[in-house]
């Protein structure tokens, strides 16, 4: 595979794992000291007939991290709502997480330099201030 698929891939999935949804460089919420860092796999998701060539990080790629618990993961899962319970229906259905609007903002603000991501949260917060 080229540089140039593996950059098309990337930005395809938003710089994020397509398994976990962790973004490049940030930090896992159940492994504070571990940074993501991404890399692209051939998977075939349920609802293609094709391979793909998919964003994923290292640790959901050899399948390392915290094993969860399936009765806390189902518990979980059951006090989600209705939206939520649908959107991960979908996410399981296609074997990949989509990305919404917002995840892929905030992806992208990440990506700012530190004074652009200043100036972005100034106007945010003063634009919520005016709503």
């Amino acid at each position: 595979m080229s540089a140039k698929d593996r950059q098309a891939a990337f930005a395809r999935d938003s710089y994020s794992c397509t398994r976990c949804g962790i973004g490049s460089g940030e930090r896992y919420p159940d492994d504070p000291l571990l940074r993501a860092k991404l890399t692209t796999s051939h998977e075939t998701p349920s609802s293609e007939s094709k391979v793909l060539l998919v964003t994923v990080c290292e640790r959901c790629q050899r399948g390392g991290g915290v094993i969860p618990d399936i009765n806390e993961l189902q518990a979980k899962i059951e006090s989600l709502n209705d939206e939520e319970r649908t959107r991960l229906n979908r996410w399981v259905k296609n074997g990949r997480r989509a990305f919404s609007p917002e995840d892929i903002a905030w992806i992208q603000y990440g990506r700012l330099p530190a004074e652009s991501r200043d100036e972005l949260k100034t106007w945010l917060l003063q634009s919520d201030l005016q709503s």
